[in-house]
């Protein structure tokens, strides 16, 4: 009973690679994790923080 439980957390391990996008580089085929892209920060992100900061430090 305890090994049909392993088998199946194990099939959910493999996934079609070909259907998994990368939130890194927007490509497929792998995990962002995988990517061999440097990592892409979120831009709008940074911008409203950095845009802030200033304001701040302007009063």
């Amino acid at each position: 009973t305890g090994d049909k439980k392993e088998d199946k957390k194990a099939d959910e391990k493999k996934r079609d690679m070909s259907k998994v996008k990368c939130y890194n580089c927007k490509r497929e085929g792998h995990f962002a994790k995988d990517c061999k892209k440097a990592k892409v920060k979120d831009y709008e992100y940074y911008k409203t923080k950095m845009l802030l900061a200033k304001k701040d430090k302007d009063e």
